[in-house]
């Protein structure tokens, strides 16, 4: 195997591929996103809550902030 590659110096890190292609702030946004939704989830199966009962407990402002969590897929 080819020394460079074994050591990590070979190109550049991905934070930087994706600085070059423009999608570094969009693509950490949506990955921060589905990393809260998925802790989320796991704390409602822990504690046995369901979206329908978490709903309901939620205030108006709380309500709306669920689309904030739900990722979006663009073209």
């Amino acid at each position: 195997m080819n020394t460079e590659i074994e050591r990590g110096s070979l190109g550049d890190s991905f934070e930087d591929f994706l600085k070059e292609q423009g999608t570094y702030e969009e693509t950490t946004e949506h990955a921060i996103k589905r990393v809260l939704a998925y802790q989320l989830e796991q704390a409602m199966k822990e504690q046995n809550i369901g979206k329908a009962r978490w709903r309901s407990g939620c205030t108006p402002v709380d309500r709306s902030s669920t689309g904030f969590l739900t990722p979006t897929i663009r073209g």
